[in-house]
């Protein structure tokens, strides 16, 4: 299992918009002008980010691990914490 901040730094890499600085170890985003940092209640979306840019092989691939994940949990694979998407992502 990996922890939260190793689940954070493998989203990072997956988006181009969005960078890890090390100097105060956090993510921002940036798109064009405009930028800020990646807040704690924002990772999910950060998931449905990267779920985005999947293709239709890889998107099915992502939801047979993300249900086998959320199989042992009360949780439907559709309500997902951003925890559990990133696992799958990754």
């Amino acid at each position: 299992m990996k922890t939260d901040q190793e689940l954070k730094l493998a989203l990072v890499k997956m988006l181009p918009e969005i960078y890890w600085n090390s100097i105060d170890d956090c993510a921002y985003w940036i798109v064009g002008l405009r930028h800020g940092r990646v807040l704690d209640t924002e990772w999910l979306h950060v998931c449905w980010l990267v779920e985005q840019t999947l293709s239709g092989m890889q998107m099915l691939k992502y939801q047979r691990i993300l249900s086998h994940i959320c199989e042992n949990s009360t949780l439907r694979a559709t309500h997902a914490t951003w925890q559990q998407r990133a696992t799958a992502l990754c």
